[in-house]
């Protein structure tokens, strides 16, 4: 099974073009053990629902950074 992490490491290498190096390690402490969302609640008592997925967010934010390699100048 491969985990949320691995799926956000390859969104974002597939939209910044570049390998993200990384190592796989025990869990640290303080680590979760697990999490998710039910965002039916978010949809029913808000009235919300996404747009966007995570592609479009890793996306987003290449191209901000990019952009911006300083950050917000003041």
């Amino acid at each position: 099974m491969i985990s949320a992490m691995m799926l956000n490491m390859q969104a974002f290498e597939k939209a910044s073009g570049k390998k993200v190096a990384y190592k796989l390690a025990p869990r640290r402490g303080g680590d979760t053990e697990a999490v998710w969302a039910a965002t039916e609640t978010a949809e029913r008592e808000l009235g919300w629902r996404t747009k966007l997925d995570i592609h479009d967010m890793c996306r987003d934010q290449w191209k901000w950074a990019h952009d911006n390699p300083k950050g917000y100048e003041e």
